[in-house]
């Protein structure tokens, strides 16, 4: 900047006085030019922020994947800032020292979040197989329990059918029983009432021969009308003792072979009760 100063001194003060206001100016101007020269430096867009920010928020080992992608990208573009003269290079160390630290913070995460995931997939995995191992079990379990409530049900089947067998077989013999001494009794009463017939019309004398014999006819007839009863019931007795065995016969092989033990018993049985 050039001041002009009218000095009403003498011309040699005056001189003096000009060349001191010179001077001053000349200070003024470089003092001027060096503001300017500092003025004309970039202002640095970085924002510290961002990068933390978004690290905080990522939950996600790919999320915090991309936060380090862009931390290592803004890295790289400090670095190609310093050095340019286009920004003030203690602004920029700033900036880029913060901006290293937000790209280790963001590997640590991503090394912690890939750590944490793959311990909730092996958990998941474990308690996957668990349950698959505990369906196994019940269903294994359950299978067995039928199979036994299976063998149960077919046991006692086998069970109730030699029982009702051997109910109907009691019944059979005491049927037989009862109708030998039946027929012993009347057989005996039979008997009984002819002696005393033959007794009382003949009354101990000997009679016609013709006489006797029309007695003995008698006789002849009245037991073969017993033997025919005998053989009738004989004839009931074994068709109940068929039907029996027929009825008892079950499809599994303990039960065929519990049948024929017991048809086998039975019909020995018969065999002595019809000798005796």
């Amino acid at each position: 900047m050039n001041l002009t100063v009218n000095n009403y001194l003498g011309g040699t003060m005056n001189g003096f006085s000009t060349a001191t206001i010179n001077t001053r100016n000349t200070g003024i101007s470089k003092s001027s030019s060096f503001s300017t020269r500092k003025s004309t430096k970039k202002s640095l867009n970085y924002n510290a922020k961002q990068i933390s920010s978004q690290l905080i928020r990522a939950t996600k080992s790919r999320t915090a994947a991309a936060v380090l992608t862009k931390a290592k990208s803004t890295v790289n573009n400090l670095q190609h800032c310093l050095g340019t003269g286009e920004y003030d290079d203690s602004e920029v160390q700033i900036a880029l020292a913060h901006a290293k630290r937000m790209v280790k913070c963001a590997q640590s995460k991503v090394s912690n979040l890939k750590q944490e995931e793959n311990l909730q997939r092996k958990y998941e995995r474990e308690k996957s197989a668990k349950e698959m191992q505990q369906k196994s079990e019940v269903k294994r379990r359950v299978h067995q329990k039928e199979n036994d409530l299976k063998q149960k049900m077919a046991t006692e089947e086998i069970q109730q059918v030699q029982k009702e067998k051997s109910r109907r077989q009691e019944i059979i013999r005491k049927r037989r029983m009862h109708r030998n001494e039946e027929r012993s009794n009347i057989n005996e009463a039979d008997m009984k009432y002819l002696q005393n017939t033959m007794d009382y019309k003949h009354g101990g004398i000997s009679t016609a021969a013709g006489a006797a014999t029309v007695d003995l006819s008698y006789v002849g007839l009245q037991m073969s009308e017993l033997q025919q009863m005998e053989a009738q019931t004989e004839a009931q007795m074994n068709a109940e003792l068929n039907a029996t065995a027929d009825a008892g016969t079950v499809d599994t092989a303990t039960c065929d072979s519990g049948s024929s033990a017991a048809a086998a018993s039975f019909n020995g049985s018969v065999s002595s009760g019809s000798v005796l």
